[in-house]
């Protein structure tokens, strides 16, 4: 292994063409692309659908505090300020926590 490190990998390489396997190894290229662009493309689409839903929920709910929290409990500005921006700083880390398990998700279908 520390051959590997030591040396470049250009000095270890076999040239492709020198036998004849250049359409074996695009073929092969291209289908692991192919796999690659698949999964890119599911976990991507599938981040916008959650994004989406999250900045609703997001919406609705910090909405909702603000309405309780200015008209049926009076408090002080300072409580309602930083109970808004706990609501939101947790909404933020659940999405997150969605994305990283939906990105853990896909890397184990690969």
């Amino acid at each position: 292994m520390t051959f590997l490190l030591i040396f470049p990998c250009d000095l270890l390489s076999v040239s492709i063409r020198a036998y004849a396997a250049e359409e074996t190894f695009r073929l092969q290229f291209m289908e692991f692309l192919n796999l690659s662009n698949r999964c890119t493309g599911t976990y991507y689409m599938l981040n916008r659908w959650i994004a989406l839903r999250i900045d609703m929920l997001n919406t609705a709910l910090t909405t909702t505090l603000g309405i309780y929290l200015v008209y049926w409990r009076p408090t002080q500005v300072a409580n309602v300020g930083f109970s808004l921006t706990m609501v939101l700083d947790l909404s933020k880390s659940v999405l997150v926590f969605v994305r990283l398990y939906n990105k853990w998700e896909l890397q184990a279908n690969r």
